[in-house]
């Protein structure tokens, strides 16, 4: 079986009943798909694959592997949307004159000055996105450390 979506699940759950189950990377079947992406072409090719004496396989994931894996994704996903909204927030200011380092804690130090009443030129409706801004960095920042925790 190829080793996507799901895949892992299947794999227990057949191992379970007691069949052999063998994953195999999709990078390893994508050569012998011999045209368009369907389920018969890819069956087709996985058939053709496993018959390779030198082909690798990939063991299955229990249970408490996909579990970390997830944590791992979502955690990825947080520091993503951080870096997302630090680089907007960046650009923002940058547009009204205020140029910030790229390090996130000289841009929290930035935040904190701006939104304490510094006397910067930024229009008032600028300074309460800043401060919507704020408060979501932090709770991004307190996600990705709850992540970290575990």
């Amino acid at each position: 079986m190829e080793a996507s979506n799901g895949a892992h699940y299947w794999a227990r759950v057949l191992s379970d009943l007691g069949h052999e189950v063998r994953l195999i990377s999709p990078q390893f079947v994508t050569p012998y798909v011999k045209s368009n992406k369907n389920d018969r072409n890819d069956a087709e090719a996985i058939c053709e694959a496993v018959g390779r004496p030198t082909m690798r396989f990939v063991p299955p994931k229990s249970a408490d592997q996909l579990a970390i894996q997830a944590v791992h994704r979502i955690r990825s996903r947080l520091v993503a949307d951080r870096v997302k909204l630090v680089n907007q927030v960046r650009g923002l200011l940058a547009e009204h004159g205020v140029v910030i380092a790229r390090d996130i804690p000289r841009l929290r130090r930035a935040l904190a000055e701006i939104t304490g009443g510094s006397d910067d030129g930024l229009n008032e409706l600028v300074r309460v996105l800043i401060r919507e801004v704020q408060t979501e960095l932090a709770e991004l920042d307190q996600r990705i450390a709850s992540y970290d925790r575990r």
